[in-house]
């Protein structure tokens, strides 16, 4: 009787793992998901540039730089705002993955 209990558990065991092992791989399938283009056009890499350069640079500094430019180079979006000719310093620049949104770099542009 006592081997039949031990024998019930360990099954019983196995076939969890088994479930488990399946729905890890159906999440890990999902997570890693890389859409066409999660980043269609310059309308959306503006909105996620500005996202992930306001906490860094500040409202004020961010939001004076605009308009803010997307020029898509190749599968990543260049993001970066405007400056005059004439003043010194560097403008927030992000870059975007195109096809996944990931935020390749945050820098200031300067020199």
């Amino acid at each position: 009787m006592r081997a039949a209990v031990i024998v019930f558990s360990l099954s019983a065991l196995l076939c969890s793992c088994c479930i488990a092992d399946r729905d890890a791989a159906k999440w890990t399938a999902r997570q890693t998901r890389v859409y066409k283009d999660a980043v269609p056009d310059a309308r959306t890499a503006i909105a996620i540039g500005e996202a992930v350069m306001l906490p860094v640079y500040g409202r004020h500094q961010v939001l004076s730089q605009r308009p803010q430019v997307a020029e898509l180079q190749g599968d990543v979006w260049y993001v970066h705002g405007y400056q005059p000719p004439i003043s010194a310093g560097g403008t927030a620049e992000a870059y975007i993955d195109k096809h996944t949104g990931r935020i390749l770099c945050i820098t200031d542009g300067g020199e």
